[in-house]
């Protein structure tokens, strides 16, 4: 009970309340297709099951399907040739029998929603007239010191149909971690 003491004691802290009546304190939880406990987090069994008695798919439209929600996972040619027994060459040909080829991921910085593009926007809008007012951009102070920055150039590849653009994938880790800025 002290581990509920403790949780109370934070919730208090944040100005939370808790009804009772309405908690229900488990060991193990079902949530979003995983299954959260005390220890650990992993995926739910019942979904593992659902995803490996997936009958392999035969007439073009399925494997069309199939293809699109492994490409949406990221998975490879290889990947999906050892899931379905068959060999990696089998796999590429019947790739290019339905229209597909093979590009290389167009790496973006990274994806913005409308709404965090819209509020960019409008802060650095903020920024510029503030500077109007009050002069603060001049103040900034610059390091001279060279900066070493590691850029892993790989890419994967994905199949995509003849004449639709390759998927656009975010470039993880691509800001330093240190970046000093004094006013």
């Amino acid at each position: 009970m002290s581990k509920f003491r403790k949780l109370s004691d934070k919730l208090r802290c944040a100005d939370l309340k808790l009804q009772p009546d309405k908690c229900n304190v488990r060991k193990k939880v079902a949530y979003l297709g995983h299954v959260i406990s005390t220890t650990e987090i992993k995926s739910d069994p019942r979904k593992i099951r659902a995803v490996e008695d997936f009958p392999r798919p035969k007439p073009t439209k399925n494997v069309k399907q199939f293809l699109g929600l492994a490409s949406y996972y990221r998975v490879s040619s290889h990947e999906i040739a050892e899931e379905l027994n068959v060999s990696h060459t089998c796999i590429q040909k019947k790739l290019k029998q339905l229209g597909y080829i093979k590009k290389l991921n167009l790496w973006v910085p990274h994806q913005l929603k409308e709404i965090h593009l819209t509020q960019r926007i409008s802060i650095c809008d903020s920024l510029l007239k503030r500077n109007e007012i009050v002069p603060f951009l001049k103040r900034l102070i610059t390091g001279e010191e060279k900066w070493i920055v590691y850029n892993n150039v790989n890419r994967r590849r994905s199949w995509v149909m003849q004449g639709e653009p390759t998927q656009m994938i975010p470039k993880t880790e691509i800001h330093q971690k240190k970046i000093m800025l004094s006013v």
